[in-house]
């Protein structure tokens, strides 16, 4: 019976779960249980002969995909600076100084965790990147307000990366 149940649940096709981490699932499951009959702490081995997923015959569940050019901005910013995810939510625009000699990025006090306003320099990499990315001044600001429309950062960090 118990056999009967597992192979029904990790034999459906659907569910957020894929093939592999069902798979996964079923030689943990299925090791605990050898060890429970090996220890003699269970009668006889339920899960004795749990079929895994024929994971080459199926579609992945989360298809591999190049990163877009926002991603990879997002991530590199990530990488050469170290900062908190709350800390790059909290990104403006004008917090970067990429055309400088040396560019940097001036941290808003309010915006760190330590409460302090520090400058860190950009690698060349991140600072490429972050040209290609930002928008043009002209699409930045609406003719009222320097608020003016927001460019939304991609997927890693949901909150808008507020123009200059």
């Amino acid at each position: 019976m118990a056999r009967r149940k597992f192979t029904r649940a990790f034999q459906r096709s659907d569910g957020p779960l894929s093939h592999t981490t069902r798979n996964e699932y079923a030689v943990n499951i299925t090791g605990f249980s050898r060890w429970a009959y090996a220890r003699r702490k269970i009668a006889h081995d339920p899960l004795l002969g749990l079929a895994r997923v024929d994971e080459k015959a199926v579609e992945a569940v989360h298809p591999r995909r190049a990163l877009t050019l926002p991603e990879i901005a997002a991530y590199l910013t990530a990488i050469w600076t170290g900062l908190r995810r709350s800390e790059l939510t909290q990104l403006q625009w004008g917090d970067l100084h990429l055309e400088v000699a040396v560019p940097n990025m001036q941290l808003r006090a309010q915006a760190t965790k330590s409460r302090r306003a520090d400058i860190i320099p950009l690698h060349p990499q991140l600072v490429e990147e972050l040209l290609a990315y930002r928008p043009p001044v002209a699409d930045c600001f609406n003719s009222r307000s320097r608020e003016g429309a927001t460019q939304h950062l991609p997927v890693p960090f949901t909150k808008p990366l507020l123009c200059h």
